[in-house]
């Protein structure tokens, strides 16, 4: 997902006033991006990674929330780009949902008892056995839903970045 700015006219003005200014204003973009998407990261995370509800993920570790991370926008020529994103693997499928085939790996099951062996009755927490059960590679139908928890995230907080640029370049270059 790719969102485009638009500085504002009466900063545009601004820098326009001044030869030169593009190195300076492009090392600025970059500074706003980069406390901007600090924010939008928190907002991510705060909102979209922590609710309960169909459009929210009902978080079970925090894992995914914990991994939301933004880079260092970076200046290349005239543009200045960053990304927000995850490096956890199931990411991709809540972002942008996934219906498949998925592959599980064969893994080692621990037996846990809920009922006293003396009494009968129900224990307050689960007691491992000791006991083990090998379950074999498997196939799953997945289906997980589109919820683009970061693409709507920014999406929310697009505006904000137009602003703190903006208030950067006045700040910089409206003191004289």
């Amino acid at each position: 997902m790719s969102i485009s700015l638009s500085i504002p006219a009466d900063v545009s003005a601004l820098v326009a006033r001044y030869q030169g200014a593009r190195p300076v204003v492009l090392g600025l973009v970059a500074r706003a991006m980069d406390d901007e998407n600090r924010d939008t990261v928190s907002h991510v995370q705060e909102t979209k990674l922590t609710a309960a509800g169909p459009q929210f993920l009902n978080v079970q570790s925090g894992r995914l929330r914990r991994s939301i991370r933004a880079t260092k926008a970076t200046i290349t020529g005239d543009s200045v780009a960053s990304t927000i994103g995850s490096n956890v693997k199931y990411a991709a499928a809540h972002e942008y949902g996934f219906r498949g085939t998925e592959n599980v790996r064969g893994f080692v099951r621990h037996i846990f008892r809920h009922t006293s062996l003396r009494t009968g009755k129900r224990l307050k927490r689960k007691v491992d056995t000791g006991n083990t059960a090998t379950v074999r590679p498997f196939t799953r139908q997945g289906n997980v839903r589109e919820r683009a928890p970061i693409r709507t995230g920014i999406g929310e907080c697009a505006a904000n970045y137009g602003l703190r640029i903006g208030g950067l370049i006045r700040r910089e270059f409206g003191r004289e």
